[in-house]
């Protein structure tokens, strides 16, 4: 979930601060949403990682989709971040309406000026799905969500994929694709990665639960669920690939660094020598980051 143009809008109100009334708040020079429970920050230096990690997928994982979807006439992404996926899919399927859905304006190109166009086919909603979406029943041939495990509280779960269910045509297919932890690492990467896991944990995000979405998808009343656990090589000796997710994979720690220290879970500098050793450990050894990818038919 991204958008530059997001961060370029205030309500200030007389007798208040620019930070009291606005939708962001700075820490440790990076810039967060209030009021959600997304722990990311959402400014330029995210945006880049966002367009980078969808390239790495679409590299690890040779293609923008798994489910069977054949010719799709309409495609939601929800959750829609720089809306790169979502713009991918619009030119790849020239003829269906695809709507990228976000709780900020989806801008690939950082502030705009060197923004891609957008295919005629393709429009971005401003929308929150914790809070429901406005679209009709069956609105939608596929739906896609990824990366959504820092946003969606693990007590939401189950509602907000029968929410996507609720979308989704007869017939048509939802689609999930998380995250899961760094496996095969040493004290620091396991350090680092429990650091997250507590951020997340304060927010009532569950950064294990990828490997449950199978059961999830199922229980909100999608069936012929498939779920595909895919390692992807984390390190250099993984090949382009293992350095891609390498990169994107600091470039979040990195982004986490402001959140982990204002919560006193680490101090700056036991936070800055731990992620170094993490990388070291990487670099030296073979660790994986595990992908989850299920999807499901209405």
């Amino acid at each position: 979930m991204a958008g530059w143009q997001f961060w370029r809008r205030s309500r200030n109100a007389p007798g208040r601060s620019s930070e009291e009334n606005s939708d962001k708040r700075t820490l440790m020079g990076r810039l967060f949403l209030r009021g959600v429970p997304y722990v990311l920050p959402k400014d330029m230096g995210e945006v880049n990682r966002l367009d980078f990690q969808h390239y790495m997928m679409r590299s690890a994982l040779r293609g923008n989709y798994a489910a069977p979807i054949g010719t799709p006439a309409s495609i939601l992404d929800v959750g829609c971040g720089t809306g790169r996926w979502a713009i991918e899919m619009a030119a790849l399927f020239p003829k269906a309406r695809v709507v990228g859905l976000d709780v900020a304006v989806a801008q690939p190109g950082g502030d705009g000026t060197d923004a891609v166009a957008h295919p005629r086919n393709y429009s971005f909603v401003t929308g929150n799905i914790l809070e429901g979406m406005s679209f009709p029943d069956a609105s939608f041939a596929y739906v896609h969500q990824r990366y959504m495990i820092g946003a969606i509280p693990r007590d939401q779960w189950p509602r907000t994929v029968a929410e996507l269910v609720r979308v989704t045509q007869p017939g048509g297919w939802i689609e999930l694709v998380e995250a899961g932890t760094s496996r095969g690492g040493g004290a620091a990467l396991e350090t680092v990665d429990s650091w997250v896991a507590s951020v997340l944990a304060r927010r009532g995000l569950d950064i294990h639960l990828g490997s449950q979405l199978r059961t999830i998808l199922t229980q909100a009343g999608a069936h012929d669920v498939v779920m595909r656990e895919i390692s992807l090589p984390l390190g250099a000796y993984g090949g382009r690939i293992g350095t891609l997710v390498e990169s994107d994979y600091f470039a979040a720690v990195n982004a986490m660094r402001a959140p982990v220290v204002s919560l006193g879970i680490a101090s700056e500098a036991d936070y800055d020598r731990t992620a170094a050793a993490a990388r070291a450990e990487v670099q030296q050894g073979e660790c994986v980051f595990p992908v989850y990818v299920v999807y499901g038919q209405r």
